[in-house]
């Protein structure tokens, strides 16, 4: 079977719009009949890097857009959801891309890291993950299986 497009549009670079788009991914994969836990993977990898690219890429600012495309591709073996976004803040730094451990829980609640885990929860919820800096754009492709 082909791939069916769930989502392919381009969006301002803000947390509401980030959230307006969550909801309606959500309906779409409520729609294709995508179980409870997948698609709670598929939003939470989703949020997390949609809401980077709204803090880091753009600093909440608003002054950018996002290109978010979503695809679903149903097999006899393995289904699959396909994500990838396109912005154009700065490069993402490679130090930023390296989180596939937690971050240390050991210290004091008033110590602990701010950051780390979004990128911890995206490595270990998505089956592959890419990134690519092409003419000025970041682009983020992820793939949840099922």
């Amino acid at each position: 079977m082909s791939p069916q497009t769930l989502i392919d549009c381009a969006f301002p670079g803000t947390f509401a719009h980030v959230s307006d788009h969550l909801k309606k991914l959500q309906v779409e994969l409520e729609r294709n009949a995508v179980e409870p836990e997948p698609k709670d993977d598929i939003l939470i990898v989703l949020a997390e890097l949609l809401n980077n690219i709204v803090e880091h890429g753009y600093c909440a600012s608003g002054k950018g857009n996002i290109h978010l495309t979503v695809h679903a591709h149903k097999r006899a073996d393995k289904n699959a959801v396909y994500i990838r976004t396109v912005d154009q803040g700065p490069p993402v730094p490679a130090d930023a891309l390296i989180g596939a451990s937690l971050p240390s829980l050991t210290k004091d609640s008033q110590d602990m890291p701010e950051g780390g885990f979004g990128w911890f929860m995206i490595h270990t919820l998505a089956d592959s993950i890419n990134y690519e800096r092409i003419d000025d754009e970041n682009r983020f492709t992820f793939c949840v299986g099922f």
